[in-house]
This record gives C-alpha cells, structure tokens and sequence, in this order.
C-alpha cells in the first residue's frame, strides 16, 4: 500500500510476504549488463516509449505503441519548430506537475533546467534507478515539492537480484532543503539510520531497509506524521538475525501519527509507549506469542488491528515458518477490551484451536474478522463467540482443517445466526463431504448475506436448492470439490475418497495452476449479476435437472473442469433466469439440435475447451441450436478443434461476439464451398476471433462471406505470408485488425484502403523486414499501430524521410521573410537556431540546400566559436564517411545512429534529445581536443 493512503478495515489481511509485494519491475534492471548502462542512462525523452509501457505490471514487450517513429519525429520536429524542448528531460512530466524518472538507470538526481517550470513540481518519482548518494543540494531547486519516491534504488544485498552490496549514503540537509516535503518513501533501500527529515512530513515508508533501532532521536520534530510504514526489515528474505529494537516512547512525540505498519521484523512483543492516536496498528508475521490488556490498552482510537501470523501453523505455509511453540498463542480475555472503536481485526495463522467469547466483549463496532489458518474446524461448530458482533460483514475462516481429516458433516454453530450484518463468510478449505439444509441453517436468517465460499472442501454431495432460503445471496462459490451429484444421489464409483484424498500435502491446496485466466474481456461479465454459482472444478458427469431445484433466480452458472458430456435441451429447465453459462474445459458432444433452448435468457454461453468429441472420427455436431436462442450475445467455441461433420453454417439474430480461436478453420475453408458460408449469417455480429486456426492464406472470398457488420477481426498465431490489404474494402465497418503471430515478411503489396476506418492494426511478432513507402498513408483513421517483435533492421530511409522531413521542413520556413533570398532565409534561420540537425541517408550525395547550410553551421563554429552541428544518419553505410567518422572520434554524442533494431528506438530518440539541449562543448572528447573555445 502506498504512504499516505489511509488504511480502512477492506484492506487487512493476514498473508505472508511474497515477491508480489516487491517491484519485480524494478528488480530486473539488476541483470542489464553493465556495458548497456552508459547508453540508456539518463537519455530518455518524454515522447519515447518507456521500457515496459505499464509501470504497475513492469517490462511488456508486446505492448503496442501508436506509431512511435513517426508520431515522435513530428513531435520532436514541432517542438523544434516553436523553440522548445520538453523541459525534464531525461524524465517524463505527466501532469498536473508530476515528473516521471523511473527506470532510467540513473546513478545521480538529475538537475532540471533554471529555465524549465521547476518550482511548480510536486511530485517526483526516482524509483528503480541506481543512485547510491543522495546530497543537500540534490532537490533543494524544487520548492514545491510534495511527494518524493525513491523506492528501490539501492536494495539490501540480500533483497537483490543479484545480491550486489550496496548501501545509500544520504548527506544531513538532503530533505531539510524540501521544507514542502510531505510524502518520501525510502524503501528497498539500504540504509541503517532514519535520515533527517522536514517537519511538513505526513507520509513516510522505510520498508525493506537495514533500520534496526528506533530510538526518541530518529523521528524527532515530525509532528506531522500521519502515516509511518517499516515493514521487513528483519525477515527471512532481508536477514538481520535478531529483532528490530523499538524504544520504549520512541514514537510517542508522534502525536499525528494515525497508521502504524511495523510488520516482519521480528518483534517479541507489541512497542511500548505508542501514540494513543493510532487508528491502524500492523504487526503481522513478528514472534509476538502472549498479548495482555496492556499491550493495546491505550489504543482507544484504534480502527484496524492486525497482529495475524505471530504464531503459525506450518503445515499451510508457503514460505520458511516457525511453528508456534508449544502451549501458545495465550491471548488474555481482556486483550482487546478497549479497543471499542475497532473495525477490522486479524488474528490469521495464529494456532488458534478455541475461541474465548471474552475476546470479543465490547467490539460491537468491529465489521471485519479475519481467522483464516487456526485450528477452529471443532470450534466453529460450537462456539458463542459471534454472538455479539451485530456489526460484522466479513468473516474469514478459510484453512481452519483438521491435519490429515475431512469430515462426513458440518454444521455451523447456531451464534453465526446473530451475524445479522454479514455478508460475506469465507468457509474455504475446512474439509467436510456433505453440504446439506442442516450444514448452513444459521445463516437463513441473516438479511443481507451475499457472498458464501465453500471451495476447496471434499464436498462429493450438495443439496444446492437450499440457497433459495437466502434471498440477497449474490455468489457461492463450490469450485475445486468433488460434487458428482446432488444430495441423495450415488457418487460416481471412480470417485476418489475424501478422506485420502484431505491427507495430500498442503500444495494441493493451492489453486490449479493450469487455471486460464477467464474470458470476462469476452464473455458476459457475472460479476454484474445478482446471483452466480460457481461449480466449476468438480466431478460432474452429468447434469440433472433436479440438482437445479429453487434456482430460478440463478444468473450465472460455472460449470467448467467437469466431466460433462451431453446437453440436449432439458438439463436446465429449471433455470428461467440464467444469462450466462461456462461450460469449458468439459467433453462435451454437440449433438442435439435443442441444446440449450430451455434457457429463454441466455445471453453468454462458453462452450470452449471440448475438443474431445470434435476429435472422434465419424461423429457429427449439430450448431442449429445458435439460431434458437434469440438473446445470445455471446458465444465460445474456442480451442475445439473443429474441423468437420458441423453445420454447415452458423445462423443468429443477435449474436455480437463469437470465439472460434484454436480450431482447423483451414480445413473446413479447403472443403470446397461447403463451409464457406459459415459465419455469414451471424449477421449482427461485431468481433470475430480467428486466431490459432491453422490458416495459410485468407483469399478475398473468404473475407467476402464474413459478416459486414464485423468492426474487430482477430487472426493471431496462423501462418499467413501474406495478405490482401485491398480485399479490408470487404469489411467497410472494420476498426480493428490483429494479425501479431504470424509469418508476415513485407509490408509492400499495395497499402491500406484509402477508405478503410482501421483505428488498429497489429502486426507485431511476425517477421516483417521492409515496410513500403507510403503504405500506412491512406489510412488516416489508424491510431495505433503495432510493429513490435520483427525483423526491421532499419526503416527505410526513404519512409523516414518522406513523413519526418516534411514535419522537420517547419524549421526551414518557421522565420523566413518574403522579399528576401533563399540564401538569406536560410542564413538567418542556421544563426537564430540553438541547433541545426542534418538527417542524412547517405553522405556521397548531398543536395545544395543541405551543403549550404551545413557550410553555415561550420562557419557559426569559426565565427561564434559555437558547434551547432548534430549528425543523424539513417543508412550503415553513411557513417563511413571520412568526415562523420572524424566528428564520431571528436564529438561522439554530436553523431546518432539510426538504430538497426527497433528496440533501440527508444534509446536513439534519448540521446537525440540530449543532444538538441546541451551544448555539443560539453561533449568533446579531451583526449583529442577541447572543443571550440572563446578566443582571447
């Protein structure tokens, strides 16, 4: 969580540290070679594309980015153009007054421009760089700055990728010059000492640092502090081999202080002398076993308390655990007593095998309870505990099993019938067989239950109609049981036995990681519907339409991972009111004409994921069904492999997305015209997916007969070598094309429809090498464009200079008088610019107008002593010449190369930057000479 976000009772939780909660974006700078460094250091213009394009899911190297080359030289062309230069570089301003310098392996602060607008900035983001010494001058030029992110810039060796040794210095009056300071975050870095600090401050993260004593002096002065975050400093992943020391009334002057986060360090015990203002405490995952009334007695104000995982029960861990010792947790009845104003507590993974209604006294404010991971699976069936917790909404008991037991029933304790305000209870993972009326009957009385998690519990049997006794009811989740049935009826004879089955290591607890993340970008998505039962992962063979009994205000149905075979239009009968119904990863046999017409509401239906009967010779499949439900909207046959013995054609009224991706569409395309009608009746359709369909070439007939009405067509991963680009005229409503997976070599065969409205086309991740002159031109509703991942070595020079030379001819023209030469214009235009850039494809042959500037520039250098030249040449074979390789051996910087690879189109636009705004003496190579100097 990010300082300054104040901490409510919906975010606590009780999980172990993972790597999730560490920048992993930022960790794989790490393992850049150092040779690199020198040339992406610092040099990074605004309108460059930044390496890895989301900055909160890190690196994406397929992102697509909207015509970067182009769009970039104009930009960069105009800003010329006007005089200006983005002012931050190498960073990145991002309104309102936010600057942006991640990732840009800086090793010192970058120093802005006194004539850029530095005093409006705010904000300023320097994580994930290398900068090992911080000095008092180093932000002391931003007045008004407010939030200061330094966050992983020199990490514990331990926390490193690589486990480099590194650790920060930071000289005394490095944030004292920030008077404006309000928000630092220092974590991930490796400092021992809390560095002095203005007193404006509210916000302030030291996680994952080497800080191991907090005494009266470390935050002295800061009576603004409101929110102090020191988590991990003291953990298996960031050592320290004994415990983060806090002194007694070291953060008592803190009167302001509201969030205290002091997680994974080690603590014994709760800090003494805390400030009574706190409203969130966090000291989750310590060694603290015995908690008593004075631990927390004078937290009046105390909103969210956490102090899960101190004593834990090993069996379920995912990371290195210390099993509670023997005897312990001891929790006195009147540890929590005076915390009235309480709203969410943890005490997760505690070793908790009973519960003292004590605990609970005078927490009739408290909404969240989190007491996932105990030892309660007996308790839970008896307990008065919850009695008086009239306010609770979210109970978690998930992972509270026997060790090596699973029981025949379960039955809640009658108090969970008080929970008059729960809505959601989290029952996952307690290992019980049989789901029946009498397993859940407290709950029927509470009035606003909305969510019931159940998974994960060796159910074989379920009587489900009981859910409609629960009429707010909004989701129950009954995925990864063993449910064959419904109550009453014979488990399957292949079933495994519970029993053995709940002796398994922990590790089979965890969710499948075959899981596909679900198609809610395509499908209809459940969680807009009133009511979802999720029955995916089970051991269904059949379905019966009696299993569906008291459902009809059912909504959304998950019933992948089954075993389902056969649908024939009456198995949900019952159903009246289902929109949506996933039947993937099933084996289903498509053969009854009817299937599905007894759902009148059905608007999503995912039948991906059955290859197995399109895969039996001599079987057919019957899609007549498609045409008979008037409200589907929605609908999968992805990943099939159907190829043949189907319908004809598909037919529909109202369908608007249809998923055939991952099935042989090129063998049903080379039976003659049988099926080459086969999506032209869907004639209201919009998207269509194609891809992975085996396909080699895609004739114009075959776009011919897909529905007009198509605005997105996907064809990734086949083999098409080529494309008809003029056959797009085909579909006139057509925005979005992906072509990326394919073989692809040339972008030459004509250009895109001059009245095409492609908004998006990608072509990444195919082996394009040579993109024709004036080939994107006619297309002038594409907006974005992707070309990432192809053999481009270099963009034909002709392409650059046709779009970049006409934005860069603003500079010629921007101050040229009429009446007066050409050769006077274009005087007065080299000697007015602060500096003049000769975009050269070759260097044998040059036209007059460039000689004749370039002769300028040179005379600007014996005249004013002022080297204005900047070399960009496009061809290899350019930079042979005599001339540009002696400048190269001068001026190093004062001479880009165009690259080779597309990747490096970020770098090239950097230093291009760079070397439009420094001046080229600081550039010259002192081995050789000093550069151009002031005559005395």
């Amino acid at each position: 969580m990010a300082p300054g976000r104040s901490l409510g009772p919906e975010d606590i939780r009780a999980e172990p540290i993972s790597e999730q909660e560490a920048p992993t974006h930022c960790v794989e700078e790490e393992a850049e070679a150092e040779g690199s460094l020198a040339v992406a250091q610092g040099l990074r213009p605004s309108w460059a594309p930044r390496p890895g394009s989301d900055p909160q899911q890190g690196p994406c190297h397929g992102a697509p980015l909207p015509l970067s080359l182009l769009v970039q030289a104009q930009v960069l062309a105009l800003a010329l153009a006007q005089g200006a230069l983005p002012a931050f570089l190498p960073c990145e301003f991002q309104a309102p007054n936010y600057i942006n310098c991640e990732w840009l392996f800086l090793t010192s602060v970058p120093h802005f421009s006194a004539s850029s607008p530095r005093g409006n900035i705010t904000k300023l983001s320097l994580s994930c760089n290398r900068i090992r010494h911080l000095h008092n001058a180093d932000f002391a030029h931003l007045p008004s700055l407010r939030s200061l992110n330094l966050k992983w810039n020199c990490p514990p060796s331990s926390l490193s990728i690589m486990h480099w040794a590194c650790h920060m210095t930071i000289e005394p009056r490095t944030f004292l010059a920030v008077p404006t300071l309000e928000e630092l975050n220092l974590s991930y870095n490796n400092i021992t000492t809390v560095p002095a600090l203005p007193p404006a401050l509210r916000n302030l993260s030291l996680s994952r640092t080497n800080i191991l004593v907090i005494d009266a002096t470390s935050f002295r002065g800061l009576h603004a502090l409101t929110n102090l975050y020191m988590d991990g400093n003291c953990y298996y992943q960031n050592p320290c081999g004994r415990a983060v020391q806090v002194a007694p009334g070291a953060l008592l002057s803190l009167h302001n202080l509201t969030h205290l986060s002091l997680k994974y360090n080690n603590l014994t015990a709760v800090p003494r002398g805390l400030p009574p203002g706190l409203q969130t405490l966090l000291l989750s995952y310590n060694r603290i076993v015995s908690l008593g009334p004075a631990d927390l007695a004078n937290f009046t104000a105390l909103r969210v308390l956490d102090v899960g995982g101190n004593c834990r029960r090993c069996d379920h861990a995912r990371n290195p655990c210390v099993e509670c010792p023997p005897g312990f947790p001891k929790l006195h009845p009147d540890t929590f007593r005076n915390l009235s104003h309480l709203d969410g507590l943890v005490l997760s993974d505690s070793s908790l095998s009973s519960l003292d209604t004590r605990w609970f006294r005078g927490l009739g404010n408290l909404s969240v309870l989190d007491l996932s991971e105990n030892f309660l699976y007996d308790c839970i069936q008896n307990t008065t505990a919850f009695q008086g917790l009239r306010k609770l909404r979210k109970l978690n008991l998930s992972f509270n099993y026997h060790k090596g037991v699973s029981y025949a029933h379960m039955n809640l304790a009658p108090s969970f019938g008080r929970l008059r305000a729960l809505e959601v209870l989290d029952m996952t993972g307690i290992f019980f067989r049989e789901l029946s009326e009498n397993t859940l009957r407290p709950l029927a009385r509470l009035p606003v239950l909305k969510t019931l998690k159940l998974q994960m519990n060796f159910i074989n049997r379920a009587q489900l109609s009981i859910f409609q006794a629960y009429p707010r009811l909004c989701q129950v989740d009954l995925s990864n049981n063993r449910i064959s049935g419904p109550l009453g009826s014979n488990a399957s004879t292949w079933e495994a036995d519970a029993g053995e089955a709940s002796r398994r290591p922990s590790g089979h607890l965890a969710p499948d990681p075959r899981d596909t993340p679900s198609s809610e970008d395509f499908m209809l998505n459940c969680k807009n519907l009133s009511f979802t039962l999720d029955l995916s992962r089970n051991n269904l063979v059949t379905i019966e339409p009696e299993m569906f009994a008291g459902l009809s205000r059912l909504q959304c149905l998950r019933l992948s991972y089954n075993s389902i075979s056969q649908v024939n239009g009456s198995q949900f009968v019952l159903l009246t009111s289902l929109q949506v119904l996933d039947l993937s990863y099933n084996k289903l046999d498509l053969y009854h004409g009817r299937s599905f017409t007894e759902l009148p509401c059905l608007r999503a239906l995912d039948l991906s994921y059955n290859s197995q009967a399109f895969t039996m010779q001599g079987m057919g499949h019957n899609f007549s069904f498609v045409d008979q439900l008037p409200g589907l909207r929605y609908l999968s046959l992805a990943h099939n492999a159907i190829h043949s013995r189907v319908s004809p054609e598909l037919r529909s009224a109202s369908l608007r997305a249809l998923d055939f991706s991952g099935n042989a569409l090129n063998r049903m395309w080379n039976e003659g015209d049988l099926y080459l009608r086969f999506f032209q009746g869907l004639s209201q359709l919009v998207s269509l997916d194609l891809s992975r369909n085996h396909l080699h070439a895609i004739l114009p007939r075959n776009l011919g007969y897909l529905p007009r009405s198509l605005q997105q067509l996907r064809l990734q991963d086949n083999y098409l070598a080529f494309f008809n680009w003029s056959s797009l005229t085909l579909l006139p409503r057509l925005e979005s094309l992906d072509l990326a997976g394919n073989q692809l070599k040339a972008l030459t065969n004509g250009s895109l429809p001059a009245d095409s409205r492609l908004q998006r086309l990608d072509v990444s991740r195919n082996r394009i090498n040579f993109v024709a002159l004036g080939f994107f031109a006619p297309a002038t509703q594409l907006q974005e464009l992707n070309l990432s991942h192809n053999a481009l070595r270099t963009l034909d020079p002709s392409w650059f200079g046709a779009r970049v030379a006409a934005a860069l001819k603003v500079l010629d023209e921007r101050d040229w008088l009429p009446g007066k030469t050409l050769f006077e214009n274009l005087w007065a235009s080299v000697y007015s610019s602060r500096k003049t850039l000769f975009v050269l494809a070759h260097t044998d042959h040059v036209s007059g107008l460039l000689r004749a500037s370039f002769l300028l520039a040179q005379q600007r250098l014996l005249e004013d002593r002022k080297d204005v030249v900047v070399l960009a040449i496009l061809s290899p074979d350019a930079h042979r010449s005599r001339y540009v390789r002696l400048r190269q051996r001068l001026c190093r910087r004062s001479v880009l190369l165009w690259p080779q690879q597309p990747s490096g189109q970020s770098s090239f636009w950097a230093q291009l930057g760079v070397a439009l705004t420094r001046d080229n003496h600081h550039f010259y190579n002192r081995n050789f000479c000093r550069g151009p100097t002031t005559a005395e």
